[in-house]
């Protein structure tokens, strides 16, 4: 019987319009944001600024690793500094507005002498990535206060997967026009940062009535206890959760890192590497909608094991294929499989910040979805970091690249299954905290009025 009613709380209760706006003010805006950081950045350092190639691989290493600390460092600022309008909305509206200032000024040309350049440009990029990062947070954290049930977080998760391919059809269509009008990085960086903007605004707007002032209905510490540190709130799941999430980054941009070489030693055409990214992207939607249902049946465990089983099959068949539409076919396979990852990380994060609220008594959410969000910074710098060193002492030779290319992330697809084996949570459980939350929530709204 308990049972029963738990799967009745897993149906959905937000609106469609919702799941939708969700995806749109959020990762359908924030990816153009992201994409043009990565395909400008080493560009505008060597051809606009005239750094050495020296100096611009050291200034995008640095980049790289504070893109990292400020995630990390975005979680507790959350959580400590609060305002009346609600915890997580107004980080949204704030980062937003802070990046419509930090974004031109990262892609200005202020006309000084290489070293000068270097350092502008990292205290730059640390100001619009402390708020870029920010305002990621407090979107993927408003995912809990608006999911009553797990299939709410499923379906906002899903939201952004989706609005995340659009959001790269989008750019691309974007960047063309802009290319067009203006050759100005400074007038293509306020034009990003005013489109993040906009997006945080209707994010602020559409979250009011989830995201409010719960002082009137505390959470209760556990015991008595008082208030644990981030350390024993990201503690438990959160444990093996991060490492296999890590493990997960590593495998895609491990095979992006190497698959150039592939093209040109064992296929003799290095062109169809441009079409890697197309094919995992449009491939990606299929991913991201069976992921969905796949995990509405089997559950989040057993559909990761499932499809990073079938990620890693795709990666080693790559090994023995020497002509180019076997090879297109095991991309495909690599863009619906091995989606369940980041598909997972949103839902996952959030069954853990339930979860530590649930033992602890305290709300550490943002913390916990920045931690989250930094495997994403950890696996992309590792993967090709492991990926250059890996190519240095083997060579890149056919024989090598083709076993760097197959079975180099299909080993990341291992470890990420072996750390998942460790994450242990009881879903039904959590279920039934949701929906205790949803009534304290309920009865705190109804006094604010």
């Amino acid at each position: 019987m308990a049972k029963e009613r738990v799967k009745k709380e897993r149906k959905g209760t937000l609106k469609l319009s919702e799941i939708i706006l969700y995806g749109v003010f959020g990762m359908f805006v924030n990816t153009f944001y992201l994409m043009f950081l990565t395909y400008n950045r080493i560009y505008y350092l060597t051809n606009i600024l005239q750094l050495s190639d020296t100096l611009s691989a050291v200034v995008a290493t640095a980049s790289a690793w504070i893109n990292v600390l400020t995630m990390i460092l975005a979680g507790p600022l959350i959580d400590k500094i609060k305002f009346k309008n609600g915890k997580y909305r107004s980080w949204t509206l704030l980062g937003g507005i802070l990046m419509v200032i930090a974004l031109p000024m990262l892609y200005t040309n202020w006309h000084v002498s290489g070293t000068t350049a270097a350092v502008v440009y990292v205290v730059m990029f640390a100001i619009q990535s402390i708020s870029y990062n920010s305002l990621w947070v407090a979107e993927r954290a408003l995912l809990g206060p608006m999911s009553k049930t797990s299939e709410d977080a499923s379906s906002l998760a899903l939201a952004s997967q989706l609005a995340s391919v659009f959001g790269l059809i989008g750019y691309s269509v974007v960047d063309m026009i802009l290319q067009k009008i203006t050759s100005n990085t400074t007038v293509m960086g306020l034009v990003y940062g005013a489109l993040i903007c906009l997006g945080t605004f209707g994010m602020f707007t559409m979250t009011k009535k989830y995201d409010i002032n719960l002082e009137s209905a505390p959470v209760a510490p556990v015991k008595g206890e008082k208030a644990p540190s981030f350390l024993k709130v990201a503690s438990g799941p959160m444990i093996p959760f991060c490492i296999s999430m890590i493990a997960a980054n590593c495998h895609n941009g491990f095979f992006t890192a190497i698959v150039k070489f592939f093209c040109e030693y064992r296929l003799n055409d290095v062109s169809v590497a441009s079409m890697v990214a197309t094919i995992t992207g449009v491939t990606g939607l299929i991913g991201s909608i069976a992921a969905k249902i796949l995990i509405g049946k089997l559950g989040k465990k057993v559909s990761m094991y499932l499809f990073t089983a079938l990620t890693a099959l795709c990666y080693i068949g790559i090994y023995f294929v020497h002509g180019k539409p076997l090879f297109l076919a095991l991309v495909a396979g690599v863009g619906i499989f091995s989606v369940v990852g980041s598909f997972l990380l949103v839902v996952m994060s959030n069954d853990i910040a339930d979860y530590a609220e649930m033992t602890s008594g305290v709300d550490g959410r943002a913390m916990i979805q920045a931690f989250s969000g930094s495997t994403i910074r950890i696996g992309a710098a590792l993967a090709t970091t492991i990926a250059s060193f890996s190519l240095a002492a083997l060579g890149n030779g056919e024989q090598s690249v083709s076993i760097l290319t197959s079975f180099g992330p299909a080993v990341f697809c291992v470890l990420s299954v072996l750390a998942m084996l460790f994450y242990k949570l009881d879903e039904n459980r959590i279920e039934e905290f949701r929906k205790e939350k949803a009534e304290r929530i309920a009865e705190a709204a109804a006094k604010q009025q």
